[in-house]
């Protein structure tokens, strides 16, 4: 067996979709092989199926060489087309297009949903194959999902966009000393740099690192705390929901860059425990997009239930961090948890901002617990770019 034959035996092995195919189609298993090594590893090999011979087919392998997730889904895919075909004369090219437009879409949402940030894919190469390809199979057919890594994808352009326009510089002026770096010298220095009398002395000290210039010094950064996420899924939310999920995986991405513990607390009437997420140090795996995804409570909606949950979190994790609770109902808060919550908050050094979602965006008494207040129609509103800079 050579090595390329062993890899896929490998991914065969650890991915259900396999058994799947092969139970529903026994013999199908070696052209499966043979389009994955024709696709992945350039073999060219001994198969008269019309599809290796379609053009269609071979101007897609450039984009399948050394890519697993392509090679793969493409494996997949093919081999149940092939196998559902009564004649394989009958292979007609808008179908391999099809399948191929599908493939492409899919390896997409996976990129989106997996990336850091909206260029970085640190996490999505750092995915192994088998988790890649869950998220795959848990996208077929999967139209919320889909949705949410669109939406992701945009969140995740837009807080890079915001978070560059808003960093500081990393580094300050310090005191003036002698050097030889250009991009350092002082406004003196550089009068000097363009007069014709003064600009042969200015040549000389600068070439033996006399001329003056800044020191600067690296800004220290200071850590930022946990990032804790209240989401309400009643039922009013629904038609948001894809947006709201998009955000949220968006925001796991800052915490992840940023090495923020990450805290999902979906609620509604009351907080699905099952569905709650501690992500340590914002290292979210394809497990936690998915449960994320699929979490959806419905019925109404209790304030109560995650602000007592926000308590625990607040002091179990460092002190410092931010708060985003987000909502589109009103509900009733007692005075004893008020003065309770706002006690801790204080203490633990922790924002709070209040996101208040559609048309009813009455804050009731989250405005006395809330740093900040943001009233938006819905998740595209430039207001909600404020979030990123948390």
């Amino acid at each position: 067996m050579t090595i390329t034959s062993q890899q896929f035996y490998d991914i065969e092995n650890n991915f259900h979709a396999f058994s799947i195919l092969y139970d529903q189609h026994p013999l199908i298993r070696p052209m499966t092989e043979a389009i994955w090594l024709f696709l992945y590893a350039e073999y060219e090999v001994e198969n008269s199926h019309p599809i290796f011979k379609s053009d269609i087919f071979t101007r897609f392998r450039k984009q399948t060489i050394g890519q697993k997730l392509l090679a793969t889904l493409a494996a997949i895919r093919f081999s149940y087309a092939i196998a559902n075909m009564k004649n394989p004369d009958d292979l007609q090219e808008s179908s391999l297009e099809n399948i191929i437009q599908n493939i492409l879409e899919t390896e997409n949402h996976v990129t989106s949903l997996l990336k850091d940030g909206a260029n970085s894919t640190r996490l999505l190469e750092k995915t192994p194959l088998h988790d890649q390809l869950n998220i795959a199979d848990a996208l077929e057919g999967n139209n919320d999902l889909q949705s949410i890594a669109v939406w992701a994808k945009k969140f995740k352009l837009t807080a890079k966009k915001r978070r560059y326009y808003k960093k500081t510089k990393t580094f300050l002026k310090g005191k003036v000393v002698q050097g030889g770096k250009m991009e350092r010298l002082t406004a003196e220095e550089y009068l000097k740099s363009e007069s014709s009398e003064a600009v042969l002395d200015f040549m000389y000290r600068l070439s033996e690192n006399r001329a003056k210039m800044y020191d600067y010094k690296m800004r220290n950064r200071i850590e930022k705390g946990a990032m804790i996420v209240c989401y309400d899924e009643s039922g009013s939310m629904s038609e948001l929901d894809a947006q709201g999920k998009g955000l949220i995986l968006s925001l796991m991405a800052i915490a992840k860059q940023e090495k923020r513990d990450f805290v999902f607390i979906p609620f509604s009437g009351q907080v699905d425990e099952n569905s709650i997420q501690l992500i340590y140090k914002g290292k979210y795996t394809a497990e936690n997009i998915v449960k994320l995804a699929d979490s959806y409570i419905g019925g109404g909606t209790n304030f109560e239930s995650p602000l007592l949950h926000t308590l625990e979190f607040m002091r179990k994790l460092q002190k410092r961090g931010d708060i985003i609770f987000i909502t589109d109902g009103i509900s009733h808060i007692s005075d004893e948890l008020v003065a309770y919550f706002n006690a801790i908050k204080a203490k633990q050094n922790f924002y709070f901002v209040a996101i208040l979602v559609g048309r009813n965006q009455h804050p009731g008494r989250l405005k006395e617990i809330a740093d900040d207040i943001i009233a938006v129609q819905d998740f595209q509103d430039d207001t909600m770019d404020y979030i990123f800079s948390l």
